[in-house]
C-alpha cells in the first residue's frame, strides 16, 4: 500500500498534466506510477515526449508500487495533509481511500487495458550545473514553435551545443537565444513543451542538465524531466532566412518606453479580430503604427515619439502579434529589408525575425486618423515573478534622440493617458457606427415611405379612371 497526502498530490498537478506531457488523445491515458522502496517514495509519469519524476520523500519504506490513471489526480488532490492509501491494482482496477472529516471515502479507477510500459528513461551518468537563464530561453523559444509539417519538425526546439544556443520557428517567425552552455557538442532536437514555463518545479539554484543517447534530462530539486531527442527529423536552417545586413533599407531604433507602449496598446487597436491581426508600420518623418477595423473606417495611429529611424522612408504591413513579441524584448533595432523580406531584430542575446504581410494590406495615412502619441504613456513597473517569463529579455540598447517630438509634458495630463485616449477613440468609433446604422435605417424607411406613397397615388389614379363617382350617381 502506498501512503501519500492530498497536499503532496496537489504539488504534482502543475506538471502532471496532459498539455505538459504532450498527450492530446482522450483514449491514450497516461498512468502515474507511485514507487516506494528503501530510497523513499518516487512518483513518475511518462508522456508522449517528456517523462517526469518527483521525489516525494527519502524515508525508507517497504518496496511497493501502485499505478493510477493521470486523470485520477484531480480527485485525489487537496489542500490539507489528509493521508491517502493507494492499493496496488487488482486486475485492471486500482482503489484509493482517505478520510474526509471523519467520513471514509473510497475511489476506484479502471486502468487502460493497453497501457504502455511505464519504464522511466535512464538518467545521465553526469549532470552539469545549468543557469536558470537556460530555462528562460527555452520558455521564450517554446512560445513561437508551430505545428508539425510534412517537411519540417516545426513543433521542435533546437539545442545547439557547439554555439550555446536554442532556436525555434513556426514558419512565420523565428527566435534564437544565445549565451548558453550545453554539456554536448551536437545539435539536438526536442519536442516543444510548456514545461519550461510551468510553475512549481524551477525553484532553487540547483538546476542541472545532462543527456543520454535518447533524452535530454533537466533536474531541479526533487524534479527530473527527461525530454526525448528527436531523430531523423528535419529542421530549417534559420540563419538562411535572415537577410544579410547589406540588404537593410531602414532601421527602427525602438525606445524602451515606446516598446512598453506598443505592448500595452497593440492588442487594443481596431482590427485585432481580423485574420493575421494586421497593422501598418510607417516610417516617414514620424514613426506610426496604424490600424483600422475596416478599410473605409478612420484609422488609429500610435505615434512612437521617443523612437527614431534611419534609412529609406517605408510603409509595411505586419502581424501585430509579431511586432508585440519584438516589443516585449525591450529596446533594440528592428531592421527592414524591403516590403517582402523578413523583419529582423538582434539585441543582446536575442535574434528575432518575422515575415511581413502582403503590402496590399498597408493602410495609407489620412487627415481624419485618430493619433495617440507615446509620450502620453506612463509605464508601470511589472510585478515581480518567481518563474521565467516566456517573453525574451534582451540587453537594453541606447536609442538615439528622436527627430520628431510629440506633445510636451505640460500638455499631457493623467486624464489623457493612453488608456483614456484609446477609450475615447473607441467611443467615437462606436458613436459613428451607431450613427451610420441609424442613418441607414432612416434611408430605408424613407425609401419604403416613398414606395408606399407611389402605390397610393397610382391606386387613386386608377380609381379616378374607373369613374366610380358617375356610376354611383
Amino acid at each position: 500500500m502506498i501512503c501519500i497526502t492530498r497536499r503532496q498530490i496537489r504539488s504534482l498537478r502543475p506538471l502532471f498534466r496532459r498539455t505538459v506531457l504532450g498527450v492530446s488523445s482522450r483514449t491514450d491515458v497516461p498512468t502515474v506510477v507511485f514507487h516506494a522502496d528503501e530510497h523513499g517514495l518516487v512518483v513518475r509519469v511518462t508522456g508522449a515526449h517528456v517523462s517526469i519524476e518527483c521525489v516525494i520523500h527519502k524515508q525508507s519504506a517497504a518496496a511497493e508500487e501502485a499505478v493510477v490513471p493521470l486523470d485520477a489526480l484531480a480527485d485525489l488532490e487537496g489542500r490539507d495533509d489528509t493521508a491517502i492509501s493507494i492499493d496496488p491494482a487488482i486486475g485492471r482496477r486500482v482503489s484509493a481511500s482517505w478520510s474526509d472529516e471523519g467520513i471514509p471515502v473510497t475511489r476506484s479507477y479502471d486502468l487502460p487495458a493497453d497501457r504502455k510500459s511505464t519504464t522511466f528513461p535512464e538518467f545521465p551518468a553526469q549532470f552539469v550545473p545549468c543557469k536558470a537563464e537556460a530555462i528562460e530561453a527555452l520558455a521564450a523559444v517554446n512560445e513561437i514553435t508551430g505545428d508539425d509539417s510534412p517537411r519540417y519538425a516545426l513543433d521542435s526546439i533546437e539545442l545547439r551545443g557547439a554555439t550555446g544556443e536554442v532556436a525555434a520557428t513556426d514558419g512565420h517567425q523565428l527566435l534564437i537565444r544565445s549565451g548558453l552552455s550545453w554539456p554536448w557538442d551536437e545539435t539536438l532536437l526536442i519536442h516543444c513543451s510548456p514545461i519550461f514555463a510551468t510553475k512549481g518545479w524551477l525553484v532553487g539554484e540547483d538546476l542541472s542538465v545532462g543527456r543520454t543517447e535518447t533524452h535530454v534530462v533537466f533536474r531541479c530539486g526533487p524534479w527530473t524531466a527527461a525530454m526525448a531527442i528527436r531523430v531523423n527529423a528535419r529542421f530549417p536552417k534559420l540563419e538562411d532566412v535572415i537577410p544579410a545586413s547589406s540588404r537593410i533599407t531602414s532601421s527602427l531604433v525602438l525606445h524602451p518606453t515606446d516598446a512598453q507602449f506598443l505592448v500595452h496598446s497593440l492588442e487594443r487597436l481596431p482590427g485585432s479580430e481580423a485574420m493575421n491581426a494586421p497593422v501598418t508600420l510607417e516610417l516617414n518623418g514620424k514613426i506610426s503604427v496604424r490600424a483600422a477595423s475596416e478599410r473605409s473606417a478612420p484609422s488609429t495611429d500610435l505615434i512612437l515619439s521617443r523612437s527614431s529611424y534611419t534609412g529609406t522612408p517605408t510603409k509595411i504591413c505586419t502581424n501585430r502579434n509579431f511586432l508585440a513579441f519584438a516589443a516585449r524584448a525591450g529596446a533594440g533595432e528592428i531592421h527592414l529589408h524591403g516590403t517582402n523580406a523578413p523583419f529582423s531584430m538582434s539585441a543582446g542575446k536575442t535574434t528575432y525575425a518575422w515575415q511581413p504581410l502582403s503590402d496590399d494590406g498597408a493602410i495609407p495615412s489620412s487627415e481624419d486618423a485618430i493619433s495617440i502619441a507615446s509620450d502620453s504613456f506612463c509605464p508601470t513597473p511589472p510585478p515581480a515573478i518567481n518563474r521565467p517569463s516566456p517573453a525574451p529579455r534582451i540587453v537594453t540598447m541606447k536609442a538615439t534622440k528622436p527627430d520628431i517630438t510629440g506633445p510636451s509634458h505640460e500638455e499631457s495630463s493623467t486624464s489623457t493617458g493612453i488608456s483614456a485616449l484609446i477609450a475615447e477613440a473607441e467611443a467615437i468609433h462606436a458613436t459613428l457606427a451607431i450613427a451610420r446604422t441609424r442613418s441607414s435605417r432612416l434611408v430605408a424607411a424613407l425609401r419604403k415611405h416613398r414606395k408606399q406613397n407611389r402605390l397610393v397615388q397610382e391606386t387613386l389614379r386608377s380609381l379616378h379612371q374607373l369613374k366610380l363617382h358617375d356610376v354611383a350617381g
